[in-house]
Order: C-alpha cells, then sequence, then structure tokens
C-alpha cells in the first residue's frame, strides 16, 4: 500500500517527513468552511480525510488517474465511514470546473516538462480568479539529494536510475536523463527550480516558499518544497 511508502514507511525518518508534509499542506491549503478543494493526484486519499477532519464544511473532491491507485483510494475511503462526504474521480473531466483550491503534491516530478505545462493550464483553468494552488515536490539536488540517496541505500529503497554517477551529479545538480514516458518512477535528476520557469509559462505567480520538514533549515536540507501559487495578473 501507498501509505508503506510514506506515513508508515518503516523509517522513522521517513514517517516524520511524510507526517510533516501532510501537516504543512494542512496549514498551506487552510481550507475555509464553503469552499471546493481538490486534490490532483490524491493516492490513497490521507489528504482527503485529513482536510475533512480540519475544516468539515468544505467540499472535497480527490482526483487519481492511475487506476490501482484508484482502487486503493476507494478501499480506503470506504473502511472510512466518515469520509462518505469525500468525492473522488478518475477523469478529471468529472471533476468540479472551478474550485477555489487545489492541491497537488509530490506529482510534478513524475512527469516531463510537457507534461507539467498540460496539466497544470488544466488545472488552472479550474481554479476560481481568486483561488489558489499548493504544489510540493521533492528536493532532489544538493546536500538534500547526497542525504536522501544515502537513507535510500540504507534502506534498500533506491529508485531504478540509482547509481555513483547519478548520485554525484544529483548532489552537484547536473542534468540526468529522465526518460520522456508519461510518468517517470524515479526521483533522480528532478530539478525543482525548473518549476517555476513552468509556473511562469502556464500564467502561475509563486505567492509563498515554504520547506519541509524543517522549515528553518530552508532547502540545503529538507527534503520537500512548497509553493503557494496564484493565477499571474498579465495572464
Amino acid at each position: 500500500m501507498y501509505s508503506e511508502l510514506t506515513t508508515q514507511n518503516r523509517s522513522l525518518l521517513k514517517r516524520f517527513s511524510h507526517r510533516s508534509r501532510f501537516q504543512l499542506a494542512l496549514q498551506l491549503i487552510n481550507a475555509q468552511p464553503g469552499e471546493t478543494i481538490l486534490d490532483f493526484g490524491t493516492g490513497d486519499g490521507q489528504l482527503l480525510t485529513m482536510l475533512q477532519e480540519t475544516e468539515p464544511n468544505c467540499r472535497i473532491v480527490g482526483y487519481e488517474p492511475v487506476p490501482q491507485m484508484f482502487a486503493e483510494l476507494q478501499t480506503q475511503l470506504a473502511q472510512s465511514p466518515e469520509s462518505a462526504s469525500i468525492a473522488v474521480c478518475n477523469h478529471l473531466d468529472d471533476c468540479p470546473t472551478k474550485v477555489d483550491k487545489i492541491s497537488c503534491l509530490e506529482v510534478l516530478e513524475h512527469l516531463t516538462p510537457d507534461r507539467q505545462i498540460h496539466e497544470l493550464r488544466r488545472l488552472k483553468e479550474r481554479l476560481t480568479p481568486q483561488g489558489r494552488m499548493i504544489v510540493s515536490v521533492p528536493i532532489e539536488i544538493g546536500f538534500a539529494s547526497l542525504l536522501k540517496n544515502f537513507s535510500r541505500v540504507i534502506l534498500r529503497q533506491t529508485h531504478g536510475n540509482t547509481n555513483l554517477i547519478t548520485i554525484w551529479r544529483s548532489w552537484w545538480g547536473l542534468p540526468i536523463a529522465r526518460g520522456d514516458a508519461d510518468y517517470l518512477p524515479s526521483h533522480i535528476g528532478f530539478f525543482y527550480p525548473d518549476l517555476e520557469r513552468v509556473f511562469r509559462q502556464v500564467g502561475l505567480r509563486v505567492l509563498k516558499r515554504r520547506y519541509s520538514p524543517m522549515p528553518a533549515l530552508g532547502k540545503y536540507i529538507n527534503s520537500q518544497v512548497f509553493f503557494v501559487l496564484d493565477q499571474s495578473s498579465n495572464t
């Protein structure tokens, strides 16, 4: 199950990291009564249930396009009767056409730049004029990447293209070929600063950057970066 790789990981450090990012996501989403919130790539739906517990008077919708994950999502929600009011869909056209907030956690690193642009444009079309988008992606460059890859080797949870060369290149932020598949399973070679150019290209403006799980340490040792976005006034 997906939770065994994240909040229920056998590694204490990984559990702490993933649980911290969910808490930060809740703070940045800041759900308010009456809002419609869409979680894009919701996985097993953990964020959906946390949002409902935080603000039960929201309309909460989860979108998960991967059939296997969507089946797991439905199973997880069925086991939690209090989640009956949460809506889920596996086709974006079945999701609400206008939403106040969109969350997209740990998704964009699995897409090529062209696909990132395509999906972000589709999401932007669904935002209300004053809407916000909260995006998180892993930090896979610099010292943070070295710590991550060391941990992956120790835990035997390495990604498919992990080797001494890719670890070295990640440490120095050097390009790593990632392929052009619809879904890129490995985080290795993902360069999160490139996303800011993608945001600008699709007309999204960065309002805030936050780092997790230890915000005060910035990008140098944290495992994730969050962006709070709105629609750029010049688009």
